[in-house]
């Protein structure tokens, strides 16, 4: 990747980093009934639709939030997001090279979204998040280096009998739409997998 092209995607990005910067601003002035919210998630997962790989794919998120309780059992978490998504490319059709069977897919996202819920002991949620990802490629596929609209839902269950730690389960829908061919048929896949948050 050129210096240009790598100027190009950092100035992509310029949005989210001032999102973040305002996130931020939003949490130093959150009052004492904020709880902050640390959370890593661990992901399995398997693509669907057109473009997809027969491989099951494996992942992370990273999280950052906060948390206000509405009501007692009703909960609003705002929270930036990083995910990370690798699969092996198993087969890229007829005609592919030998190299191009062992070649990985990588997805990274950065995205900002909330989560909406009760708790009570094991608490349940709906989460959503959208922002901004990258694709890389190693070997010949359909998307090389490409980059675009990137999008997460789902729903999780939270186990929040210990203090200061939550221990849960998701499940969740995402997708990236790589931006420099608007024909192009969105990454999509299916994840679920183990989450913690610490609480402060």
């Amino acid at each position: 990747m050129s210096g240009r092209e790598t100027l190009i995607k950092v100035c992509k990005l310029i949005p989210l980093i001032a999102l973040t910067f305002s996130f931020m601003s939003v949490m130093q002035e959150q009052d004492a009934h904020a709880d902050i919210l640390v959370g890593a998630d661990l992901n399995g997962a398997f693509q669907l639709g057109e473009v997809s790989s027969d491989s099951l794919g494996l992942g992370a998120n990273l999280r950052l939030g906060w948390q206000e309780d509405f009501i007692p059992v009703l909960r609003l978490a705002p929270e930036l997001q990083v995910n990370y998504m690798g699969f092996a490319i198993e087969s890229v059709g007829s005609g592919a090279t030998d190299t191009a069977q062992n070649s990985r897919q990588r997805l990274l996202s950065a995205r900002a979204g909330a989560r909406v819920g009760f708790d009570f002991l094991v608490g349940g949620s709906l989460y959503s998040h959208i922002g901004y990802g990258f694709v890389d490629t190693q070997g010949t596929w359909a998307f090389k280096d490409n980059d675009g609209l990137s999008f997460d839902a789902g729903i999780a269950i939270d186990f929040t009998a210990i203090p200061f730690v939550n221990l849960g389960l998701h499940a969740g829908y995402n997708a990236l739409f790589p931006g420099s061919n608007p024909d192009a048929d969105p990454i999509n896949w299916l994840d679920i997998g183990a989450h913690v948050e610490l609480v402060f």
